[in-house]
This record gives structure tokens, C-alpha cells and sequence, in this order.
């Protein structure tokens, strides 16, 4: 779903200046091929070092209209909380990335996708912080109970909820896609399930 989102000019091909891709499987997983090829920025080790200088690059760079993605993938071990109480690195860029402002001051500079195989690992901070989530494949029944009750908003209840996801998922490669903004579901981008002002 990623390579089809960033490099498709139907979605956000066009949309960035620059595309980072954060994930230490980068050359080694073949999905990430034409990332590779395309994205101006191939970053196989994530540490805080790291981020701190992705985002001083990003914050320093004034040309007007600037536009920034990063992708993480294979970066469970970067999330995981830590036992100081800090956050962790990934945690910490979701909540500074939303002062990285475009040329009128606001967000939108730096977009973030992280691709994640498990719900639970994502913090209360980056569940805190998300815009939207695409939910693909099968889950455990564990895992849909983790998500049905952080995402009962969706439908109103975890029942509900789960309704949504079976139906958004009724063949292989279907998915949920959640707008978490404005509280809709879809599926496949092109089904509208629910609608929070309908």
C-alpha cells in the first residue's frame, strides 16, 4: 500500500519534495525495491541521533511550499517503550514533527507513515497522534479486541467495529482504511462504511 501511495501520482507521488524511507530491512525486503529506487533517502539504522537530524534538516529548510515524508517500516524494536518513562524515538516524532510548520506556520511540512504487523506495539502517544490508519491482512482475535476497543469511535461501539472490519476485509487485499479526523471509514479507499456526521 505504501509503494502505491508514494509513488503512484494518483495518490502522493508528486506531493513531496523529499521522501525518506527509515527501516533497517530496507535493501534486504524486495516490497521496498522501488522505494529504494525512488525516495531521495534510504536510512537503514533508526536512532534518536538520526531523527534529530532528519529534523533539524527539515525545520532548517525554508523554502516555501516544502514538502517531507518519511516512511518506517521494520522499526518495532525503535517504538518500544522504554523503562526511563522517556518515549521512545518514534513516539517523540510524532509529537515533534507537528511543529515543523509550512510556509504559512502551520503543520503539514512532514508527513510520517509507519508500517507496523502488530496494533498493540504502537504507543499511547502515536495512537494519540495518528491522522489515519490502513488496516490490511488477518489479525489475531487478541489483536481485533486491542483494536476494536481503541477504535470503537468508528461505528460507536467494539462491535460495531468489528462489523466495519469484516465487511471492509471480505476478500485478500482488501482493507480498512480510517480517517481518523473526521471519523469515516472506508474500504479500499473507495467504500464508504461510516460516517460520525451521517
Amino acid at each position: 500500500i505504501y509503494n502505491n501511495l508514494y509513488l503512484k501520482d494518483q495518490f502522493y507521488g508528486d506531493k513531496f519534495n523529499v521522501r525518506i524511507l527509515l527501516s533497517p530491512t530496507a535493501r534486504t525486503d524486495p516490497v521496498n525495491k522501488f522505494l529504494i529506487e525512488e525516495f531521495d533517502y534510504v536510512i537503514e539504522e533508526v536512532n534518536e541521533e538520526i531523527i534529530d537530524h532528519l529534523m533539524d534538516m527539515i525545520n532548517s529548510d525554508e523554502e516555501v511550499g516544502s514538502r517531507y515524508l518519511m516512511v518506517l517500516d521494520d522499526i518495532i524494536g525503535s517504538i518500544s517503550q522504554k523503562k526511563t518513562g522517556k518515549p521512545d524515538i518514534v513516539s517523540q516524532l510524532a509529537t515533534k514533527y507537528r511543529h515543523s510548520g509550512n510556509e504559512v506556520g502551520g503543520e503539514g511540512k512532514l508527513s510520517v507513515f509507519l508500517a507496523t504487523q502488530f496494533f498493540k506495539f504502537l504507543t499511547p502517544i502515536l495512537r494519540k497522534n495518528v491522522s489515519a490508519y490502513i488496516l490490511c491482512g488477518s489479525n489475531s482475535e487478541a489483536e481485533s479486541q486491542s483494536m476494536s476497543a481503541e477504535l470503537s469511535m468508528f461505528g460507536g461501539t467494539e462491535k460495531a467495529f468489528c462489523e466495519l472490519m469484516t465487511k471492509a476485509k471480505e476478500k485478500p487485499f482488501d482493507f480498512l482504511y480510517l480517517d481518523v479526523r473526521k471519523e469515516r471509514a472506508w474500504k479500499n479507499f473507495s467504500e464508504k462504511l461510516y460516517d460520525r456526521e451521517e
